[in-house]
C-alpha cells in the first residue's frame, strides 16, 4: 500500500495552501471564506512518501472545559477537502488511513468530522477504533428548471409559496446589522462568541457578493420575518443559515428558500444542497421541496468518556 502522511500547515506555508485551494474550485477552501474562522482553523497538507502535496483539508479547533476538540467548521456541511490527482481505491484508502492516524496523534480529546460525499470509504477510521456512521443531506437538481421543481414539490409547499407571495416580499434594503441581529435572535443557541463571529463573517461575505448571497422576506409592514444565507461555487449552492421569526407566517421561510433556489438557477448552479437534513423535523421540511437524499459519512473518536459527555451538551 502507498504511504502518505499529514502535515499541519505552518505560518510560512499559508500562501502555498491558499494557492492550492484556489485551484480546487470548492468555495469552502477559498481564502476569503476560510478567513472567517480566524486562527481557530487548522489547515493540513496530505503528502506522499516524496513529500509531494497530494491533497489538503481543514478542521476547526474548538474546545469545551479547556479541552481541545477538532470538528467540522461550524455551519459547513463537511470539512473543506480536496485531492489533487485521481487515486486508485488502494491509494485513496492509504490517504484516509494517514488522515485517521493524524487525528489519533493530534492530542485532541474529541474529533467529529463530516466528509464530502466523494469520500465514501472510511474503513481506515475503523482500524484506529473510531466510530463511523452514514448521514444524509437533501439535494435538488436545478438543471430541470423552475416548472419541474415546482411540480415535484408537495402540493402544500407549492400552495404556501404561491399564496404567501401575495402578502410577503423579498426586499433588498435591509442592512448588514439588521440581517445579523435577525439571525442571532432567531437561530437557537447561536449566541456563543465563536458563533457570533462566524455568522457576522458570513454576512460580510454576503454583502461583498463573494460566493455568498442573502435572501430576506418582509411582511406588509416591511418587517423582516424570514431570512437565509446561501454559499455557492460553480456547481453547488448550500443553504448554510435559515431562520424565521416566532410569529412568521408558515409561508415565509418557504418563500425565502424558493427565492434563493431561483437565484441559484439564474447563476447557472446545478445542485441545491439543503445541508444538515438529518434532523427528522428539518428533514421532512426539506423533503417537501421534492429533494432527494445524498449520503455522506462522518467519523468521530477520542476519549470515550469525554466523547459521551460532549454529545450530551
Amino acid at each position: 500500500m502507498s504511504e502518505y502522511h499529514v502535515q499541519i500547515v505552518a505560518a510560512d506555508q499559508l500562501a502555498l495552501f491558499a494557492h492550492l485551494a484556489k485551484g480546487d474550485g470548492s468555495v469552502f477552501l477559498q481564502p476569503h471564506f476560510l478567513s472567517i474562522y480566524s486562527d481557530q482553523l487548522l489547515r493540513c497538507f496530505i503528502l506522499d512518501s516524496q513529500n509531494d502535496i497530494k491533497g489538503i483539508f481543514a478542521v476547526f479547533q474548538g474546545g469545551k472545559w479547556g479541552l481541545k476538540t477538532l470538528i467540522t467548521p461550524p455551519y459547513l456541511p463537511t470539512i473543506p477537502f480536496a485531492f489533487f490527482q485521481e487515486f486508485t481505491e488502494e491509494e485513496k484508502r492509504a490517504c484516509m488511513l494517514a488522515i485517521a492516524s493524524f487525528f489519533i496523534r493530534a492530542q485532541s480529546v474529541y474529533y467529529h468530522l463530516h466528509f464530502p460525499a466523494q469520500i465514501n470509504d472510511l474503513e481506515p477510521f475503523f482500524w484506529v477504533n473510531a466510530e463511523v456512521s452514514q448521514k444524509h443531506t437533501r439535494i435538488l437538481d436545478l438543471n430541470i428548471g423552475e416548472d419541474e421543481l415546482l411540480r415535484k414539490m408537495r402540493s402544500t409547499t407549492r400552495q404556501l409559496i404561491s399564496s404567501g407571495m401575495k402578502n410577503l416580499s423579498t426586499p433588498q434594503h435591509f442592512s448588514k446589522e439588521e440581517i445579523f441581529s435577525f439571525f442571532i435572535q432567531w437561530i437557537p443557541g447561536k449566541r456563543k462568541a465563536i458563533h457570533v463571529q462566524i455568522i457576522r463573517g458570513l454576512i460580510e461575505l454576503g454583502f461583498a457578493e463573494s460566493s455568498v448571497f442573502i435572501t430576506a422576506v418582509a411582511d406588509e409592514t416591511g418587517r423582516m420575518v424570514a431570512a437565509n444565507l446561501v454559499c455557492f461555487d460553480t456547481n453547488r449552492a448550500y443553504l448554510l443559515l435559515s431562520a424565521k421569526s416566532a410569529d412568521a407566517p408558515s409561508s415565509a421561510q418557504r418563500i425565502a428558500i424558493w427565492h434563493s433556489i431561483q437565484k441559484s438557477i439564474a447563476l447557472n448552479i446545478g445542485i441545491w444542497d439543503f445541508e444538515g437534513s438529518s434532523i427528522p423535523g428539518v428533514d421532512d421540511f426539506f423533503k417537501s421541496f421534492g429533494a432527494s437524499e445524498e449520503n455522506y459519512f462522518q467519523a468521530s473518536g477520542g476519549f470515550s468518556l469525554i466523547r459521551s459527555l460532549l454529545r450530551k451538551r
